[in-house]
């Protein structure tokens, strides 16, 4: 999938993120949830792991990580990362707006 991402993003010089489920079925914790994004030359610039699981049945499957808020500067401007659904509070959405 990479790859093929890598592809499409050169030959459009794009900015391309990407939303993941990887199944590593041979973990334990076999669900990554994962946000990736591609620069327009095609490198990966942003591979951001979920750090905190939906309440419910993905707390025992989710292999998470801690990654904090990630950025990069384009000719475009600021791009940042951020998954909200845990994090969406007053202080942190001021915080990411004046990052």
């Amino acid at each position: 999938m990479y790859e093929k991402a890598r592809k499409v993003v050169a030959s459009q010089q794009i900015y391309l993120g990407l939303g993941l489920a990887v199944i590593a079925p041979s973990n334990s914790k076999f669900l990554e949830n994962k946000f990736v994004l591609f620069d327009n030359t095609g490198a990966k610039v942003i591979d951001y792991w979920k750090g905190i699981s939906v309440p419910g049945a993905e707390i025992s499957i989710s292999n998470n990580k801690t990654n904090g808020i990630s950025k990069i500067e384009t000719e475009y401007g600021t791009i940042i990362q951020k998954v909200f659904f845990y994090h969406l509070t007053p202080k942190l959405t001021e915080k990411i707006l004046t990052y």
